[in-house]
């Protein structure tokens, strides 16, 4: 019974710690998401104006 309910749980942590690590792995993707895609206007803009000087 003990090793039974010690395996369940076991499983259960990891199930949960799963869950979590994606969430974790998904709210990074939306950060990058959100750092990286004003960045990348601003070095289009940047290209942009260069493209014009030249």
């Amino acid at each position: 019974m003990i090793n039974n309910l010690s395996r369940s749980q076991f499983v259960t942590n990891l199930a949960k710690k799963m869950t979590t690590n994606s969430d974790i792995i998904t709210v990074i993707i939306k950060l990058t998401e959100i750092v990286i895609s004003p960045t990348l206007m601003g070095w289009v803009k940047i290209v942009y104006r260069n493209c014009i000087i030249f």
